[in-house]
């Protein structure tokens, strides 16, 4: 039978940030933190962990947003598509296809990305 542990209280107040709060860890755990003010670099870093860590689609959307915010090259460009492509089947109705081949709709490489679709 397993009975609550209570060995520790723990309170946040003023306006605390809390990333975790674990009581107990059987193996290895990894805290993947990033925040809205972070360097585009940072978030690029941290999108390349979450694709490590097999979480591609928090990786796709980070490496994305760090593009958008100045961090392009072949490298990132190279991440981005692998972690679009990550934990999908190829679809045949053209969703996945669409976010890679469609540069002016979805890259933030693209030097002319539009807004709502335009070519």
């Amino acid at each position: 039978m397993n009975e609550a542990w209570s060995g520790f209280t723990n309170v946040a107040s003023d306006e605390a940030h809390v990333d975790a709060q674990i009581g107990y860890v059987d193996g290895n755990v990894t805290i993947y933190s990033v925040y809205e003010n972070d360097h585009p670099q940072r978030k690029y870093e941290v999108g390349l962990n979450y694709l490590k860590g097999d979480m591609p689609r928090r990786a796709e959307g980070l490496i994305r947003e760090a593009a958008m915010s100045g961090h392009r090259s072949s490298e990132a460009a190279y991440y981005w598509v692998l972690a679009t492509l990550s934990d999908r089947s190829f679809d045949t109705s053209g969703r996945t296809s669409s976010r890679i081949c469609r540069p002016r709709r979805r890259w933030p490489w693209s030097s002319r990305t539009t807004r709502g679709g335009g070519r």
